[in-house]
């Protein structure tokens, strides 16, 4: 123990040596993958020197808040391009210098699933497309998307389950979803919904900020046809 500890009454010292070695990482929420990972991390880490200590987040954004500002917060499981959009967005400056990647996770494809008379992603100009709810990862992601291609659409921010249905009776024409492949929600969809999934245009300077991916007919049978494969993008849960 230190000359502090030695010195502090029971109660102070035991208060100093509960907080040694702890390490605050804020992830997401409840039912996401995040917390799993950090929940994880906790499990294989935990020693006498070392404590990891999982926080429920509220997504990308709010977790680079509460990483900035938030008292025992150290680490935060984002986003590979939440900084990006926070640069685009201007809203603080110089965050590529304030927050450093300590190491990728995992990735997570971008799903765009349209109607049917929906051919590619020039035909959503102008259209409806859900973003999910705002500042949530796949919100990120479609609006720098988006905005690299300069398209120009109409968002929406309903939940997944609820833009589904919609996408369904007609109200918007594409939702956009960030989740790793297969997606249970999409593995009900029914080829009689006339359902597909977009490809993505590398071409516009998408992969300096994304890794290509692909979905093949074997992840959704419902929404590509057999022996197709689809193009699209990556994006990396990372710590932070």
């Amino acid at each position: 123990a230190s000359p502090a500890d030695r010195d502090a009454s029971p109660p102070d010292r035991a208060g100093r040596l509960s907080n040694k070695g702890v390490v605050g990482i804020i992830t997401g929420g409840v039912s996401g993958t995040y917390i799993r990972i950090a929940a994880d991390m906790a499990a294989v880490l935990d020693n006498p020197t070392l404590r990891v200590l999982t926080i429920v987040g509220q997504g990308s954004i709010q977790n680079i808040d509460d990483l900035l500002y938030l008292k025992g917060i150290d680490m935060a499981i984002v986003q590979s391009d939440v900084l990006e959009y926070l640069k685009r967005q201007n809203t603080y400056s110089n965050i590529d210098k304030k927050i450093s990647y300590i190491t990728k996770l995992y990735n997570e494809e971008f799903h765009l699933i349209a109607k049917g008379d929906i051919n590619n992603l020039e035909d959503l100009t102008g259209k409806k497309v859900n973003f999910d709810v705002k500042g949530s990862g796949t919100a990120i992601t479609a609006s720098i998307l988006f905005d690299t291609l300069k398209m120009r659409v109409e968002p929406t921010h309903y939940d997944q389950a609820t833009a589904l249905e919609k996408l369904k009776n007609g109200e918007i024409s594409a939702l956009a979803y960030v989740a790793g492949k297969p997606v249970t929600l999409f593995e009900k969809i029914t080829a009689a919904e006339n359902l597909h999934l977009l490809a993505i245009d590398y071409s516009a300077g998408l992969l300096d900020t994304y890794p290509p991916a692909a979905i093949s007919h074997q992840d959704y049978p419902n929404l590509i046809p057999g022996g197709e494969e689809i193009r699209t993008i990556a994006v990396s849960a990372v710590l932070a």
